[in-house]
């Protein structure tokens, strides 16, 4: 159970592979740390498998402009960066085993007092999964463990009365829960904080994954031999022992197993990305006040924003290769309070643009191959004071305007780029009404064709509709709706394959995500899961091409930076959790879209365009690689 010093890591390669976890084993796990915890430059790397090839220990390492390094000061716990660490449950499932207010060693290498009674797994959680596998996760910091999940110790007694006692079975005693007392968790649940307590050298993850096979003698689980563990929304990538470097490129981890060989002294370490979003390249422009993102294809995208002095600007870019974004071309259109952009047919784009004088104008453009625009018409539609732009999932695509009018309430509008005698003009179509709203969101919907809206009504609760649009895009037709509380002003809403999920900022300015299950008539239907998070002031959600169901959120936190957040889910919205997320420094006005993309060599993967207002109130764009796949 002991972690070590870089230069005498003796770790060999973990095999995180791309293939599909092997038979008898389908349970997938996300990595029980997320990348936004790590900071710029550090990555968890296998360290040790003193015990097998199957428990195993890893420690965050940061790279230091140099070398690569533990800490800052090894003689230290808090030198590790490692240490404190928070940790998420990476299943769903019911803790079995815990103790919480172990001491933690005083420094690495020092045992604390009375150390003959305390666990050799120290202060632990053990979770038996949905799919019966227990999930060992060991050495957290003493009393980080919530007491709430810790039923065998939650006033924190430091020792068990009497000593420890040995182990009966697979199992301690004193920590074993009762199947009738074990608290529920929930995949990406925080869990507790890595420390460095019972037989640990030094601060460092300590984890295995053993199946279920029967029942001991003493009534409790009988656990089989560690197996290989089945990561998935991750990346790894090689990292070679000797000489400290990283070698070949990063991979995705998709549920293939992740194990060593601790026969092998001379192989390959490797480090994990804890995150479903590798950063790939970034690039700045002039101060803006509003962005909004749209990939037009694999490797041409297009940002409107609105720049420094209050002007819509749109400008296309041209992604070459993995790590470059190149900026084409551009064009204004006048001044704008906010804008919003989305793509009707291939290559003609509609902007939704609420003006200076609060007037929604619509405004249509061609952009070439080399990124040019053609501004091909616009029209104007009335005063809104909240604005949001959604396009059918159709062939013959259909967008919508959701618009909050000057009287309050929420009104939807159809568009189209029509072409009469070869020449593309603007088109407007159907429209439908509804009640106030103080704040809303719309999206498409994937089983029907027509668009979700989110929105906040009179008394500040929350109502979701489905709407249903005839094909030629003239009549709309509302379904039932669902409703769901208190919420905050900041809403977004994302289609399942048969539902839906609404992001929002809640009564207590958390972050608070929602699935239903909608009907292929457009209804909504059963309420089906919830996860509530940190503290929020913006939400963008996405779905991208190749992650199922699975969804993409853009947040800004309570310290004022954008996070990009995986969450998981079954097509009709049950099992909706938490998976990893990563940072990327200060922003406002965030948008985001997704891409499929091919790479020479490499696997077909989503990418992520994030456009976003940074610190100096410039545009920054950030391309992601993605790495969400279905349960």
């Amino acid at each position: 159970m002991n972690s070590h010093l870089i230069v005498s890591i003796r770790a060999a390669l973990a095999v995180a592979t791309l293939a599909a976890a092997g038979p008898g084993f389908a349970e997938t796990f996300s990595f029980p740390s997320r990348a936004a915890d790590l900071g710029e430059g550090a990555y968890w790397v296998l360290d040790s498998s003193d015990e097998g090839c199957c428990t195993l220990d890893l420690t965050v390492m940061r790279w230091d402009g140099n070398n690569w390094a533990d800490g800052t000061d090894l003689s230290e716990n808090d030198g590790y960066y490692t240490w404190n660490m928070p940790y998420y449950a990476p299943a769903n499932g019911y803790i079995a085993s815990c103790w919480r207010s172990f001491p933690d060693d005083p420094a690495p290498g020092v045992d604390p007092p009375n150390n003959a009674n305390i666990f050799g797994g120290g202060n632990h959680v053990v979770i038996i999964t949905d799919d019966n596998n227990a999930i060992s996760l060991n050495h957290f910091k003493s009393n980080s463990i919530p007491a709430a999940l810790c039923p065998s110790n939650p006033d924190g007694t430091p020792f068990p009365e009497g000593g420890a006692q040995a182990r009966q079975g697979d199992w301690r005693p004193q920590g074993y829960i009762e199947p009738e007392d074990r608290p529920r968790v929930r995949e990406g649940d925080f869990i507790g904080r890595a420390g460095s307590s019972g037989n640990s050298s030094n601060p460092h993850l300590h984890f295995s994954v053993q199946p279920i096979i029967g029942e001991d003698p003493w009534g409790r689980e009988e656990l089989d031999e560690p197996v290989p563990w089945h990561f998935r929304d991750a990346w790894a990538h090689p990292y070679d022992v000797n000489s400290q470097t990283t070698v070949d490129g990063w991979y995705r981890m998709r549920g293939g197993e992740f194990a060593a060989d601790p026969n092998c002294a001379e192989c390959t370490a490797t480090m994990v990305h804890p995150s479903p979003y590798l950063r790939r390249t970034s690039v700045s422009a002039g101060a803006v006040s509003g962005t909004d993102t749209l990939f037009l294809s694999s490797n041409r995208a297009v940002t409107s924003v609105i720049d420094g002095s209050g002007e819509l600007l749109l400008i296309s870019w041209e992604l070459v290769g993995v790590d470059q974004l190149q900026r084409d071309q551009e064009i204004g259109a006048g001044a704008a309070k906010e804008v919003r952009i989305v793509e009707v047919s291939e290559d003609y784009i509609l902007a939704a643009v609420r003006t200076q004088t609060d007037d929604l104008k619509m405004i249509g453009y061609h952009v070439d191959a080399l990124g040019a625009f053609d501004r091909i018409g616009e029209y104007t539609a009335g005063k809104i004071s909240a604005l949001g732009l959604a396009v059918t999932n159709a062939a013959d695509r259909k967008a919508v305007t959701a618009v909050r009018e000057q009287n309050g309430n929420l009104k939807l509008i159809a568009w189209d780029i029509a072409f009469n005698g070869g020449v593309p003009s603007v088109a407007r179509l159907g429209s439908a009404s509804a009640g106030a709203v103080s704040a809303l969101a719309v999206s498409h919907a994937r089983n029907f064709h027509g668009v979700f809206t989110a929105v906040r009504e009179t008394g500040n609760t929350l109502k979701v509709i489905p709407w249903k649009l005839s094909s030629d895009g003239m009549v709309f037709t509302r379904g039932t709706d669902a409703t769901a509380g208190t919420v905050g002003t900041t809403l977004a809403v994302a289609p399942l394959a048969s539902g839906v999920v609404v992001g929002m900022k809640d009564s207590q300015n958390n972050l608070r995500a929602i699935s239903w299950t909608a009907t292929s008539s457009g209804n909504m239907s059963t309420r089906r899961d919830e996860v509530v998070g940190g503290t929020v002031s913006e939400i963008r959600m996405i779905g991208t091409p190749g992650a199922g169901s699975n969804l993409t959120m853009a947040i800004r936190d309570a310290s004022g930076e954008m996070n990009l957040i995986g969450f998981v889910v079954n097509n009709d919205g049950t099992n909706l959790r938490r998976t990893g997320s990563s940072k990327a420094g200060a922003a406002t006005k965030i948008s985001l879209h997704g891409v499929s993309r091919s790479y020479p060599g490499l696997d077909p993967r989503d990418m992520v365009l994030t456009s976003l207002r940074d610190n100096g109130g410039n545009l920054k764009l950030i391309t992601w690689d993605t790495n969400l796949v279905n349960p």
